[in-house]
């Protein structure tokens, strides 16, 4: 494995360092000015002038843009460091629970980025000698063990499939098997791949789970496999909150299958209909328009404007001899497979509601993530953020990070406890972190990192997932199925 190394800012000497690119919006700019202020304004010039100085001219200009990469690298050292530490100390551990299959497993490399940077930490994929991988999570396991317990229950009347994977938990952090996109061998395991896809909606639908987008799924020959687990109930938050923020959703489409996102919601505006969680026939890719750099490196180094096409189909999508199989080609089977997980949870309701052997009592003081608002929103925060007017000055750089997010907060009374919320939001973003609510399911608090919002929550995750199971009717089964072939037809 090749360790990653913080560099401090006095040591970057190469303009040319891969780091660097954190900030090439930045070095893009200085040489903007460097060529408008110079007789022979060619890119080595400009690099000999700034590597002598250990681009002191860049850094005084843009004094944020030298904390943010300091801090970029030294997040990601101090990442490379807990994991290699944490695998060393778990290693016999994930031999015995089957997340390592080989006796003697080398570290060959650690892929960071595969998720956002919480608290500091990100999700990261190891990748081993022997080809072998392993994810490393920096959350709790509880929510996840107890998703395959009510599976396990679910699994007795109507076989699920291989949807199990290996967990190995921590108070702070988890590994997980890497579960590997697996085609079907036969049209017959397509027909009960998009059953089982079926009843795991049906699983969803009633935890009230959400943001089950396209890299949540996996196919495993005839298996949906559900991945990342940590918005797999969700609390309710109270109306007499909510009065104060804009709905993104219309009541009926809060409460459905459409909220679990693994279907194609045309009424949703925050993200491609495309990147639902089992796929979209009409929408498998896109072209976005996108700012990127190019010939870089030379004397026209620049930013340009281009479409850049984004395929939709990921791990998500069964295949057969090479082709990629989508549910509307079996919308009998996935209604089927709907039907028969609402049946059983309605014939079973009072069992999972008041029985103490009940798999729902699992579910009782878990850490789960609670999603405030669409997580897409940071993300283009700081795309913003990044540009080089935002990085002159710290204090510039911390207001508008405070004005965007408080663009949400402007019906908000200025004694309300709900601003801790901005206040949160704020400081985790300061910090380069994706703001992260991590909620009790058995409560109806919210806590911050600045204080408790007492009674947020109408129904904790608990409760809502009770609420959702008192609501089960014939009706409500019909209008769910509706809802399903619209999605999928429209």
């Amino acid at each position: 494995m090749t360790p990653i190394i913080l560099v401090p800012q006095s040591l970057y000497t190469n303009i040319q360092d891969p780091a660097l690119l954190f900030i090439e919006g930045v070095l893009l700019a200085c040489f903007e000015d460097f060529k408008n202020l110079n007789a022979e304004p060619t890119f080595e010039n400009y690099k000999r002038e700034l590597e002598s100085s250990n681009l002191y001219s860049v850094f005084n200009k843009y004094p944020v843009a030298k904390k943010l990469l300091n801090k970029y690298e030294q997040k990601k050292t101090n990442l490379v460091s807990f994991i290699t530490e944490e695998f060393t100390q778990n290693i016999e551990s994930l031999h015995q629970k089957g997340i390592l299959c080989k006796k003697f497993s080398a570290i060959e490399n650690i892929e960071i980025g595969v998720g956002d940077f919480h608290k500091g930490l990100s999700t990261a994929i190891l990748h081993f000698e022997n080809s072998e991988k392993a994810v490393f999570k920096p959350t709790k396991a509880d929510i996840t063990q107890s998703f395959f317990k009510l599976l396990d229950w679910a699994n007795q009347y109507s076989s699920l499939g291989d949807y199990h994977y290996q967990v190995l938990g921590n108070n702070n952090y988890h590994w997980l098997e890497f579960v590997k996109h697996t085609p079907c061998q036969t049209e017959e395991q397509l027909h009960v791949y998009y059953e089982r896809a079926g009843f795991m909606l049906g699983v969803l639908y009633i935890l009230n789970a959400v943001d089950f987008h396209y890299e949540n799924i996996i196919a495993r020959k005839g298996t949906p496999v559900i991945i990342d687990h940590e918005t797999i109930i969700q609390p309710k938050i109270h109306p007499k909150n909510q009065q104060f923020f804009k709905k993104n959703r219309v009541d009926e489409i809060e409460d459905s299958v459409l909220l679990t996102m693994l279907l194609p919601n045309q009424k949703s505006t925050s993200l491609p209909v495309g990147t639902c969680g089992y796929g979209y026939h009409k929408q498998t890719r896109a072209q976005n328009l996108t700012n990127e750099s190019a010939d870089r490196y030379t004397d026209n180094w620049r930013f340009i404007t281009r479409f850049v096409d984004e395929s939709f189909q990921k791990q998500n999508i069964p295949t057969l001899n090479g082709r990629a199989v989508y549910p509307v080609e079996y919308m009998d089977e996935l209604l089927r497979g709907f039907e028969t997980c609402y049946q059983l949870f309605l014939d079973h309701r009072c069992f999972l509601l008041e029985d103490e052997g009940s798999p729902l009592q699992d579910f009782n003081s878990k850490s789960v993530r609670y999603i405030w608002r669409d997580t897409n929103i940071y993300t283009k925060i700081n795309n913003q953020m990044k540009l080089p007017k935002n990085l002159i000055s710290t204090q510039h750089y911390e207001q508008k990070i405070h004005d965007y997010l408080f663009a949400a907060f402007k019906n908000v009374p200025a004694d309300s406890d709900l601003l801790l919320i901005h206040k949160h939001e704020t400081a985790q973003m300061i910090k380069g972190d994706i703001p992260f609510f991590e909620v009790n399911s058995s409560s109806t608090d919210l806590q911050t990192n600045f204080g408790v919002i007492k009674d947020f929550f109408e129904y904790s995750a608990v409760d809502n997932l009770g609420r959702k199971l008192k609501k089960l009717s014939f009706q409500d089964l019909e209008f769910q199925k509706k809802l399903i072939k619209e999605s999928l037809l429209n």
